[in-house]
């Protein structure tokens, strides 16, 4: 396994826990938004012989893939299930005192498909 860090993190006591566990730990340098770049990691990548990867982003390195011109798929994955909806699968609720709600949030609001979540 290989984690990708900023330069100056690359001897933290942090990495230095990931290296006694196995963990490959490489400083890159980072990009305009202060966080390891997309194209530097794909270069080390590519040296190692990498030549599919598969990414499972979230939004901000996702679009930062994509307006560098390193994705050359995206494939989307949408759910029809909605988070909160009554019917969304869940885990088992810990009991809890009467009267008191099941979360310290109170209950789950479903979120409107297309609308983004807010805690």
């Amino acid at each position: 396994m290989i984690v990708y860090c900023r330069v100056t993190e690359r001897d933290s006591d942090k990495a230095a826990s990931l290296r006694q566990n196995g963990v490959e730990v490489v400083g890159i340098a980072v990009g305009r938004m202060g966080k390891p770049s997309p194209t530097f990691v794909l270069a080390d990548l590519a040296k190692r012989g990498v030549t599919h990867l598969v990414v499972d982003a979230g939004p901000t390195l996702g679009q930062s893939l994509i307006d560098q011109g390193l994705a050359d798929r995206v494939w989307v994955m949408h759910s029809p299930i909605v988070v909160g909806a009554a019917d969304a699968p869940s885990a088992p609720v810990a009991p809890v005192a009467p009267g008191e709600p099941a979360s310290p949030l109170g209950p789950a609001a479903p979120v409107a498909p297309g609308m983004p979540w807010r805690p």
